[in-house]
């Protein structure tokens, strides 16, 4: 049986499904499945699932949709708080604040992740003397007083 004929049709399927999936109503779609998902009922899935949601929110800050990756990760961070994850998603959830004007909170959140030392848990985070710089560099260039 000769299924050469299929070949194009499936091929412009999935490169369609894939641009949906960059779009809005495909990344709410990947986020309102993830948010629907049971936590604790198998290890493994909450494994899974708290990386899909890292993934997700590090697309969305790739693409500069810097609010909505904020709500994924506060998503993520609500499901799983002592996840994998979690110090990283606290990085980039600084980094979002950062980018939608919030430098206090972003500020407050650095010298949280500064003084757990972040960085021995999970070395995506910046090590305690980079982050004091970038905290000293945030307060500087918008005048913050703590």
């Amino acid at each position: 049986m000769d299924l050469s004929r299929f070949k194009w049709p499936i091929i412009i399927v999935v490169v369609g499904l894939l641009i949906w999936l960059t779009t809005d109503g495909g990344v709410s779609y990947m986020h309102k499945k993830l948010n629907n998902a049971q936590v604790g009922v198998d290890a493994k899935r909450d494994e899974m699932n708290e990386a899909a949601y890292s993934r997700l929110g590090g697309f969305l800050m790739a693409t500069y949709r810097f609010k909505k990756a904020h709500e994924v990760f506060n998503d993520c961070l609500d499901r799983y708080p002592d996840g994998k994850n979690s110090q990283y998603i606290l990085f980039r959830i600084a980094k979002c604040e950062q980018k939608m004007g919030n430098v206090e909170r972003a500020v407050r959140i650095l010298e949280n992740l500064r003084d757990t030392n972040a960085f021995e848990v999970d070395s995506r985070v910046s090590p305690p003397d980079v982050l004091e710089l970038r905290i000293t560099k945030l307060k500087e260039l918008h005048e913050i007083d703590r």
